[in-house]
């Protein structure tokens, strides 16, 4: 079993839910993510056991990708592009030598992993995803489990729940029950 990182709520964060209340959580099928078909690419940093998320390379919490030549790691592949240019022209200016250097690294070596398509990701869709949500009643302090499993068939894709909290004139929170299972299906793309 090989647990998903969730984004929202972020799990860094402790993933604080308020159980009482409708609330959608997201998982991100990034390069890090069990669910994405390819593997991780050349100069992507491995996790070594951790388990990782792309986002934490964007917001600068984790660095993802390693410069082969000086070793430097950085977030993401553009700032690791930036790195290597700067490199380049330093070098170049000051008559360094092309092999050995940031001089001999191609550009094109160095591009984001390319996003899987939706035919793809059912291809490797694990037999079960199985949810497990743990808490403490606020009102009478009880701890409870909820444990969901879900399939392939029970995943709406490219759908999203409907909204069933809306704010009313008066600047109050309003919950519409009717709309609490509905789910609202997008046209998907693969681009």
């Amino acid at each position: 079993m090989v647990p998903l990182r969730i984004e929202r709520p972020n799990d860094d964060l402790g993933a604080t839910l308020l159980l009482s209340w409708p609330t959608v959580i997201t998982h991100e099928i990034d390069i890090y993510s069990p669910l994405h078909p390819h593997k991780i690419q050349r100069y992507q940093l491995d996790g070594h056991g951790l388990y990782l998320r792309e986002v934490d390379g964007v917001t600068g919490t984790n660095d993802m990708v390693c410069c082969p030549i000086c070793g430097e790691t950085f977030g993401d592949y553009d700032r690791l592009r930036k790195h290597i240019i700067h490199n380049q022209n330093y070098e170049a200016f000051n008559t360094y030598p092309i092999e050995g250097t940031h001089q001999s690294l191609d550009l094109d070596d160095f591009q984001d992993p390319i996003p899987p398509t939706m035919q793809e990701i059912q291809r490797n869709f694990p037999q079960e995803i199985v949810c497990l949500i743990e808490g403490i009643d606020p009102l009478l302090s009880g701890t409870f489990q909820a444990l969901h499993s879900y399939t392939m068939s029970d995943i709406a894709w490219s759908g999203k729940f409907s909204d069933c909290v809306s704010v009313t004139r008066q600047q109050k929170a309003k919950l519409e029950l009717h709309n609490f299972h509905k789910v609202e299906r997008e046209k998907y793309t693969d681009s």
